[in-house]
């Protein structure tokens, strides 16, 4: 499915489910915050609840998600806002007219943003509270370079969220809440011809308005860099993060390769990390690979809790791992059973009707296009042992490494003393 005026809907049927989600995503978050006051989207999130032109109070409107039985979880992240509403199926037609109704008409009153400008800060102070955010604020801001899009917390600052006026909200709301700058899906036991009558019912007349790009910025080389953060606990976090390409410009095949080079250094209980440093060398309970990504470049992030005494040890581990795949690849039996395992996931990844939404969705919205599952394998089956030992070539590159350390102001000192950070 896909509408006029560039709005694009997309309908996955799932016969023998009761529930039905309807997932509305918005190209507005902290990415996008850099004409606009930080926060702004996540603030307009808050006062979508706060009442209706039809149902003009947030009592009165919370009344009417629950007579239809609708479970709303609503979040903002760096790319989108993201409206998932799981509904009952007898009630779809309804709760896809409130929904319309939610985001198109909202009233936004005074009184109301005031209340939730106290709740934002509340969970502001509830989210800097916690040392890990500060620490992974700090990595991003080294990596990325300070004012750089991609290290906007949606929440945004202590200071625009004091700041942000109902003209504000009113002027984002009527530029991003606008048909050419949405993706809606619907996931459940449902006719497509039924779904589509009732989108173009309740979504068609909506404000079409133009399609918001996200600006480009340069991202400049990257250079290796040491990042040293306190918090009051014994242990010690580590974080080893290195560039890569962004999903801009990653080929499916791209993609698969650096998620099954993290499965087999560090993210899945058979990675090499995991063997070494949890079970062989009872070093750390907490030992992973990651890859986030960003349109224009991604991260790819190994890290690990552990006792200052232990970190050492474990660098060492991490350090020697790596170089043994850029050297020596991965071994066949290590590449066989890691491709048969993502193959078997991309079904398990549409078990659910959040599941496939999600899917679906993130295709639409970072790729621009659907990937079945069945295209999801063929490109996992594509990917050889050779693709494998030229990404791990072409990412770890320690000297465009940014490399960080959380603990305490003793464990900090130690690790500067002893010259931790110089093995990695």
């Amino acid at each position: 499915m896909n509408q006029d005026n560039n709005f694009q809907t997309v309908f996955w049927p799932v016969k023998g489910v009761e529930t039905v989600l309807v997932s509305l995503w918005v190209r507005s978050g902290g990415w996008y915050e850099t004409k606009v006051k930080r926060g702004i989207f996540h603030f307009l999130e808050h006062v979508l609840a706060q009442g209706t032109k039809r149902y003009s109070s947030y009592l009165e409107l919370s009344k009417k998600l629950e007579e239809l039985g609708i479970n709303p979880k609503n979040s903002v992240g760096g790319y989108f806002s993201i409206y998932n509403w799981i509904i009952p199926k007898e009630t779809f037609s309804d709760s896809l007219a409130l929904l319309a109704e939610y985001v198109f008409n909202p009233l936004l009153p005074k009184e109301a943003i005031e209340r939730e400008r106290k709740i934002i800060l509340l969970e502001y102070f509830d989210y800097w509270d916690k040392p890990i955010n500060h620490f992974n604020h700090s990595l991003g801001e080294s990596f990325f370079g300070k004012g750089h899009p991609y290290t906007f917390d949606a929440l945004g600052t202590k200071e625009s969220i004091e700041n942000i006026t109902k003209d504000d909200l009113v002027e984002a709301h009527k530029q991003y809440y606008q048909l050419n700058n949405m993706i809606l899906g619907v996931v459940g036991d449902l006719e497509e011809k039924f779904v589509n009558q009732e989108i173009n019912k309740n979504f068609k007349n909506q404000r079409k308005g133009e399609k918001i790009v996200l600006t480009d910025d340069v991202v400049l080389d990257f250079t290796r860099k040491i990042v040293f953060s306190k918090k009051n606990a014994d242990q010690v976090d580590f974080s080893l993060n290195f560039p890569t390409i962004g999903f801009k410009e990653e080929a499916l095949k791209e993609k698969y390769s650096l998620a099954m080079l993290s499965y087999l250094l560090g993210r899945s209980r058979v990675s090499r990390l995991n063997l070494r440093i949890r079970e062989k060398e009872p070093l750390s309970y907490s030992i992973g690979s990651s890859v986030k990504h960003f349109p224009q470049k991604g991260v790819f992030t190994v890290g690990f809790l552990s006792s200052i005494g232990n970190s050492r040890r474990a660098i060492e581990i991490i350090k020697e791992e790596i170089e043994t795949i850029k050297r020596n690849g991965i071994s066949e039996e290590e590449f066989r059973g890691c491709q048969k395992s993502f193959i078997y996931h991309v079904s398990l990844s549409f078990d659910t009707i959040y599941s496939i939404a999600d899917n679906l969705m993130d295709n639409l919205g970072c790729k621009g296009r659907i990937f079945l599952p069945e295209e999801k394998k063929r490109a996992i089956a594509e990917v050889t042992k050779e693709d494998l030992s030229e990404m791990a070539k072409r990412v770890f590159d320690f000297d465009k490494a940014t490399i960080g350390f959380m603990g305490n102001k003793e464990n900090l000192e130690e690790i500067k003393s002893t010259g931790i950070d110089r093995i990695i």
